[in-house]
């Protein structure tokens, strides 16, 4: 901001010191160029420089008040407008990135959709997938091994949806690993922390004991 408001800043230094050359400038100019960038009404901005401008000037500050703003319209408005014309090029040229990708970025939200579907069929026939599976095996258990039941359980180990599910439960069973061996470490842990409690404890009331025990022996004394 400093940077843009260079040429303002100039102006109202030339400005002020001329109508009073005692102005500390590094002390007022900021301060001014605070109030002008703030996001309040015009009333409350011209409010604020008043009572600025009726500590450094001795008349005409409703007049000096108002070239003040003007001069930060057109000062500020030009650049903004610089400024404005830069943002507009920019946005045009990301509009047409946009739109010269947007088939790239509306099949990759196709994909994750139907993976969200496929992934939800998974789940939803995993218990069933699970209990023929593990009929199958009663089957080859009990059965002659060229039987029809060993054909079964041939094509269900090549059955991509068998995979999967044999894949979920996979997961589900580590996750639970997981949680367990969490409980017991948190369970130890909490073990640990009350013995060491209890531990302090007993310290605590061993001190209490010996300085008691101190105490009466030295009253005994006296």
């Amino acid at each position: 901001m400093a940077a843009s408001m260079e040429p303002y800043d100039k102006w109202l230094r030339d400005k002020l010191l001329s109508l009073n050359q005692d102005i500390d400038m590094d002390v007022f100019g900021p301060y001014i160029s605070g109030i002008l960038e703030e996001d309040s009404s015009f009333e409350d901005k011209k409010d604020s420089l008043l009572g600025i401008l009726e500590q450094v000037v001795e008349s005409g500050h409703d007049s000096l008040c108002d070239e003040i703003l003007k001069q930060w319209d057109r000062i500020h408005g030009l650049q903004s407008n610089q400024l404005d014309e830069t943002s507009h090029d920019k946005v045009s040229d990301l509009a047409e990135m946009l739109e010269n990708h947007k088939i790239e970025i509306v099949k990759p939200r196709e994909a994750s959709k139907e993976m969200s579907e496929a992934k939800a069929a998974i789940l939803a026939q995993y218990g069933t997938v699970s209990s023929d599976d593990e009929e199958d095996d009663d089957s080859n258990d009990g059965g002659g091994g060229a039987g029809p039941a060993g054909g079964g359980s041939a094509v269900d180990k090549n059955d991509p949806l068998s995979f999967k599910n044999r894949n979920v439960e996979s997961v589900l069973q580590s996750e639970k690993e997981m949680k367990e061996k969490a409980k017991a470490e948190t369970d130890k842990r909490k073990e640990k922390d009350k013995q060491d409690r209890d531990a302090q404890k007993q310290k605590q009331n061993e001190r209490k004991d010996t300085e008691k025990k101190r105490t009466q022996k030295g009253e005994r004394k006296r």
